[in-house]
């Protein structure tokens, strides 16, 4: 195993002369390599595929519904940092809580159960992003604010501003994927573009 970027890798030699990097539908990475090349030599070549490898691991996650299966029923699916958790919709005077492996969604709130996850995600996200930032930031970079908002369409952006803004959806990624989102965007707060140097900032090798 080879940890990189906070991200597990499985390494898989043979007598094979090249190397391949892949994610399986499951957000395994698999690292396959020739039987005679060093750690050093395969972790540089992950972080050099880098950006290619977080954007596979983003399509993966992506095609995992916010809600799998029956809608908003007892049995969809829905996940917290990676991890799934199956839906049961019950009696109680909270609207939305986990237990266990279940999430719990009172049946009052059953007519408008998006805009409770959505509000759920924002308010337990919100505390946890806001440490990752400062974890990631220090004094080195300086930001206005935390938000978590209701995007669809994008992750995070950083505003001309600073102002560093994450969409709900990021809760439901794993966390080392969701660390370099939140690395991303810091980048910004020097680097506007995606010019080498922001790439270069923008890897959680330069922050830890």
């Amino acid at each position: 195993m080879l940890k990189v970027d906070g991200l597990n890798i499985k390494i898989v030699r043979s007598r094979r002369k090249t190397i391949s990097l892949e994610v399986s539908d499951s957000g395994e990475v698999i690292l396959k390599s020739p039987e005679n090349l060093s750690r050093a030599f395969l972790r540089k070549f992950v972080l050099k595929h880098r950006n290619w490898l977080f954007q596979k691991l983003f399509d993966v996650e992506e095609k995992k519904k916010f809600f799998e299966g029956r809608g908003f029923r007892d049995g969809a699916v829905f996940y917290y940092f990676g991890v799934p958790y199956v839906l049961k919709v019950i009696e109680s005077s909270i609207s939305l809580k986990l237990s266990g492996n279940y999430s719990l969604l009172s049946s009052d709130w059953l007519s408008d159960a998006k805009g409770v996850f959505i509000t759920w995600y924002k308010k337990v996200g919100l505390p946890y992003i806001t440490e990752r930032v400062r974890f990631f930031a220090e004094d080195r970079f300086s930001y206005k604010n935390v938000k978590i908002t209701r995007a669809e369409k994008r992750w995070g952006s950083c505003s001309g501003s600073n102002s560093l803004c994450f969409s709900y959806r990021v809760l439901m990624l794993p966390e080392e994927i969701l660390d370099y989102i939140v690395v991303h965007e810091i980048a910004h707060i020097k680097e506007k573009n995606h010019s080498k140097r922001f790439w270069k900032l923008g890897s959680v090798r330069y922050f830890v």
